[in-house]
């Protein structure tokens, strides 16, 4: 026979139902007793109905970690925004690589813990935050359904979103300087092959003047420029203004490095020239900061995030006057 009894270590008060080795604990959903006990009844014929073999467990009860991801993306997830989805699921996939075999009320807080330490020696702590808020999110999901009594994710201690190494902005004579320095910095990449100085200092400087992030900046073309650019990262749409510094290149700055591992190389070439400026936390970023930070006196946070499209606000900004911001940053980058 089964038992039904109240947990203490849940907020709430309903009564619970577990039969050792037949029936795994289960909500009752009552805090009634008189009807937990016609529950528990039904449950104790069930069991009985079990061990003769007359009867089979739910396989709600049966599901493994790759069950639930596979149901939370078909009934949660379906209709989001795609790049959200993709980006859901690479968080999601490392927990179902680890685990997926598991049945659901196996995962206890010792193997989220070893989850978190795994993530922490490859990632940073903000996209280790954001990982486990992620697979806590699709827990949860199971603990609504009633597959799990409780959420494995609640007690783990979740790292800070703060960066270790927060990036600033540098003055742009410093960024002005590293440009300058692919025309003369000694780089065995550069000796191979020349034209890398140029498509650096064109790379660098599109960053620099419209505060692009990299992919963007080194996948630009004509029609991005000339109509509207959609960023890879947050998927929102922004203008590119072109000052005369980028427009004397003219169709060199187009596709300059379009590929992840340019981009890559290109860093690191950027990094060596600011370490010997003196800098050695400075990444592309970096420059983004920059251009943020110079068009400051001359805007609001929310006109900032329009220009750069890094602001949440985009869509509620109705008209911006380019030619304007055009003589501004003509005036910011003299």
């Amino acid at each position: 026979m089964g038992t039904i009894f109240k947990r203490h270590d849940v907020e709430t008060e309903n009564w619970y139902y577990e039969e050792k080795g037949i029936i795994p604990r289960k909500s009752l959903k009552t805090k009634d007793r008189r009807q937990a006990m016609v529950f528990k009844r039904q449950l104790d014929e069930k069991a009985n109905r079990l061990r003769l073999g007359l009867d089979v467990l739910s396989t709600d009860n049966l599901k493994t970690v790759a069950d639930l991801f596979t149901e939370f993306d078909k009934k949660v997830l379906t209709g989001k925004n795609e790049k959200y989805r993709k980006q859901l699921y690479a968080m999601l996939n490392k927990m179902v690589y680890k685990y997926g075999s598991k049945r659901l009320n196996q995962i206890k807080y010792k193997d989220v813990v070893e989850f978190k330490t795994e993530l922490l020696s490859n990632f940073t702590r903000k996209t280790v935050h954001n990982h486990l808020s992620a697979n806590k999110e699709m827990f949860q999901y199971a603990v609504n359904c009633d597959y799990i009594i409780k959420n494995p994710f609640d007690a783990l201690k979740f790292p800070s979103k703060k960066p270790e190494r927060p990036r600033v902005g540098l003055e742009k004579a410093i960024i002005h300087k590293a440009i300058d320095m692919t025309k003369t910095f000694d780089w065995l990449g550069y000796s191979k092959c020349p034209d890398l100085r140029e498509k650096d200092e064109i790379y660098w400087s599109i960053m620099l003047y419209t505060g692009m992030r990299r992919n963007d900046a080194g996948n630009l073309t004509h029609q991005k420029v000339y109509g509207s650019l959609i960023q890879e990262k947050s998927t929102s749409s922004r203008k590119i203004v072109l000052v005369d510094k980028l427009l004397k290149y003219g169709d060199k700055i187009y596709n300059v490095y379009p590929s992840k591992r340019m981009q890559d190389r290109s860093l690191a070439r950027y990094k060596a020239i600011m370490k010997t400026l003196g800098f050695t936390n400075t990444d592309f970023h970096s420059i983004g900061h920059t251009h943020a930070t110079l068009l400051q006196p001359h805007y609001d946070r929310t006109q900032i995030g329009t220009m750069v499209g890094k602001s949440a606000s985009i869509d509620t900004y109705i008209h911006q006057d380019w030619d304007n911001h055009k003589r501004v940053l003509e005036e910011v980058f003299e």
